[in-house]
């Protein structure tokens, strides 16, 4: 469905709507204030203000109570389905690694993140 992501600029921009669209939904369904995350959080253009569409990231979120940030990069050649854990300066970040094939399973622990990070806002 996305196959051409990196050579067919309207095909990009549908991709990462697949991803906001969906953050966006669910955290309105789970009651969540869409105002506890920014997304995107990371940059995604240039200084002239054209989009940067090599899919690194194709969707990012940091919750702002937590600072945790979620990424999502697609790079076709990684073996299998990666996840990557690293603390940043307020948070930690989790960077999911997938190949174009694995979109609904990213889509899934972008949901989970999402849902952690409201877990751990009530704890504090």
């Amino acid at each position: 469905m996305f196959e051409d992501f990196l050579c067919n600029e309207e095909t990009y921009d549908s991709l990462e709507s697949f991803f906001s669209s969906y953050f966006e939904g669910y955290v309105k369904k789970m009651c969540i204030k869409p105002d506890e995350f920014v997304s995107p959080y990371y940059n995604t253009r240039y200084a002239n203000g054209a989009k940067i569409r090599e899919a690194n990231p194709i969707f990012s979120a940091r919750n702002k109570r937590t600072g945790n940030v979620c990424r999502i990069v697609i790079y076709n050649p990684v073996r299998g389905y990666a996840k990557h854990y690293k603390e940043i300066e307020g948070g930690n970040e989790v960077c999911f690694v997938i190949k174009i094939k694995h979109l609904k399973r990213a889509r899934k622990d972008l949901m989970r993140w999402a849902s952690l990070q409201m877990k751990n806002t009530r704890a504090k």
